[in-house]
């Protein structure tokens, strides 16, 4: 009763963006039993989410109430959470996992294309945004020919699913993997493996390739002026965002964090991810000549990382990402 009890209270900390129904407690799972179980679920949630999405769809729409591009996000992160338990059988003539994820993939950059139309409004009011009906238009077409050719291929990907095993680990190309999963580590999951052991190693190599990236990104002085160095920070975050994401959906892998390393984790996250939505509105300011528009951005985007700096600072981060390491 006691270890429910903490496990409760550990939940009531966790992150605000993942709602209590995304989270999932893996127990005595092995891995592949883990896979069985959340993947097609997964792919399920995201199809109810997809399904509304037509000619009149706005840009605002695809975020609000529901974010589906996150819910794109979650399926994918599942699939590579789970590559290794995920059948070699083919589809189309090519690797299940590989088109799989690569449909999501595309799903993530069209719907993301079209909800940044919104997102780089100066104002977030849904009730009153102003559009280029043009520029709308195109994009949706793009996100309605993904959505209609991903629901087409859905019974595919589930009998797809339903080929995992529970005890078989197929082994793949790291060259095919996410660099912000296991194509970061040098191991991979065991057969008949708890899913918690697997995950802590995922976790702490990620750790480890943050830590090693660190010295580069701390190092950058101005992403505006040198886009070069926006892919090094880009990259980082999207390891930490790994790192914070799976104890969220897990949270049995994070029980040993405190309140203080979530909100490390979040906020660290969230100020990269503010500068990266400020370079997207660099970005569509260029395209579109506003030369006004791009120096205001500019000065945003200067002042924005010398307060990120500053808090890096304060927050000594390569201490923390070490803190982290040790409570996996």
């Amino acid at each position: 009763m006691r270890t429910l009890s903490l496990l409760v209270a550990f939940i009531c900390i966790l992150p605000l963006h993942i709602g209590a129904s995304e989270q999932q407690v893996l127990g005595n799972l092995s891995y592949n039993e883990a896979a069985q179980q959340f993947v097609p679920t997964c792919l399920l949630e995201l199809v109810g989410s997809i399904e509304g999405i037509d000619q009149k769809t706005l840009p605002h729409e695809v975020k609000i109430p529901v974010d589906i591009r996150k819910r794109i996000v979650r399926t994918r992160d599942f699939v590579d959470l789970f590559a290794f338990a995920l059948p070699d059988s083919k589809i189309d003539g090519r690797d299940g996992f590989r088109s799989l994820r690569d449909d999501l993939d595309k799903g993530y950059e069209l719907v993301g294309e079209f909800k940044d139309l919104y997102d780089i409004q100066r104002s977030r009011n849904p009730s009153n945004p102003v559009y280029d009906e043009k520029e709308v238009h195109e994009k949706r077409q793009k996100v309605l020919k993904w959505r209609n050719q991903f629901l087409t291929e859905i019974s595919i990907y589930e009998d797809y699913l339903k080929k995992i095993q529970p005890d078989q680990i197929y082994l793949r190309d790291k060259r095919f993997m996410s660099d912000f999963f296991w194509g970061v580590s040098e191991t991979h999951p065991l057969e008949g493996e708890l899913a918690q052991e697997s995950f802590r190693r995922l976790l702490s190599d990620l750790l480890l390739a943050a830590l090693e990236e660190w010295p580069q990104v701390n190092a950058i002085k101005n992403p505006a002026k040198n886009t070069s160095s926006i892919e090094t920070f880009h990259d980082f975050r999207k390891r930490m965002r790994t790192v914070l994401k799976v104890v969220s959906y897990f949270p049995e892998l994070g029980k040993g964090f405190e309140k203080e390393d979530f909100y490390f984790l979040e906020n660290l996250i969230k100020q990269y991810g503010k500068i990266s939505d400020q370079i997207v509105s660099l970005e569509k300011a260029r395209e579109r000549d506003q030369n006004s528009e791009e120096l205001k951005i500019k000065r945003r985007i200067r002042k924005s990382w010398k307060e990120l700096q500053d808090w890096e600072e304060s927050q000594n981060v390569p201490a923390w990402i070490r803190r982290l390491y040790t409570l996996l």
